[in-house]
This record gives C-alpha cells, sequence and structure tokens, in this order.
C-alpha cells in the first residue's frame, strides 16, 4: 500500500517487523529511540542492516529484483514499517496498492478449498488475474476498493 504523501507526515517509522522485537523492557525502551519519523528519517538509515541500505539504494536507482520478492541477504520480515497516527479512508489517503499474484492465488487456493467443504459460509473465490506475467504489479486505489 502506497500512502499519498501528506498522511507520511503523521508517521512513524522503523527499520524492522515490530513483531520481531523481544527481550528485556530495557531492549524495547531501546527501540523507541529509533523511531524515524518525516522530518528525522535518518533514524532509518542508521539502524538498519547493511543489507537493507543496498536495498535501498539499489531501489533509488531502480535496480529490479527480478523474479525475487525480498532482496538478497535480508529475512522474511525485513522491510520498513509504518505507523500511521490518524484514521486512513481508503478512497482518499492510499495513492496505490501492490498486490502480488503469488499472494492472491494462494488466497484463491485456500478459499476454494473452504467453499467447497462449506459453500453456505464461503463465497466462492474471485479470481484475481494479472495483465501480465509480472509477479506483483500496481493498481490505483480507486479501482482496488472493490476488492
Amino acid at each position: 500500500m502506497i500512502l499519498e504523501d501528506y498522511i507520511k507526515h503523521n508517521a512513524t517509522f522503523i527499520h524492522t517487523d515490530s513483531f520481531d522485537v523481544s527481550g528485556s523492557a530495557r531492549q524495547r525502551a531501546v527501540l523507541r529511540g529509533q523511531l524515524a519519523n518525516f522530518l528525522h528519517m535518518q533514524r532509518l538509515i542508521t539502524n538498519r542492516a547493511d543489507p537493507m541500505l543496498q536495498a535501498l539504494y539499489n531501489a533509488s536507482r531502480g535496480v529490479s529484483l527480478g523474479e525475487a520478492t525480498q532482496p538478497p541477504g535480508l529475512g522474511e520480515t525485513a522491510h520498513i514499517e509504518a505507523h500511521c497516527h490518524a484514521e486512513i479512508q481508503f478512497e482518499r489517503d492510499i495513492k496505490t496498492m501492490v498486490i502480488c499474484q503469488d499472494e492472491a492465488d494462494e488466497s484463491d487456493a485456500q478459499t476454494s478449498k473452504l467453499h467447497t467443504r462449506t459453500p453456505d459460509r464461503w463465497p466462492a473465490p474471485r479470481s484475481f488475474t494479472a495483465a501480465s506475467s509480472a509477479s506483483t504489479r500496481s493498481l490505483p486505489a480507486a479501482r482496488n476498493r472493490s476488492l
């Protein structure tokens, strides 16, 4: 999900998945000092893992990952996480949605299994077919409201 620029002013960002954070209260307190906001993005650069900085640099230069869904050297949950501190209205505040075709296909498969077992509870899956062979695609948010 790509937010409209004005939403980013009312958000904080962290260099890791917040669910990955564990440890003592002291270790969690240190994380508070690592939160970035729109005016202090340097905290993301300072606290990130080296492969994440390389991935950010490559992305800024338009380097493609090809078929990979995650840059090499990063774990499954390595990403920059945003915490929005305001109500988000989909049609107003979301600029673009990026949908992974593999995840959409897996969701359809799971929904089909549930529909087969209990059709009165689970509707038939609505297939989401990409227009190209790319593994992800971006759509304007207004088109995604019905998904």
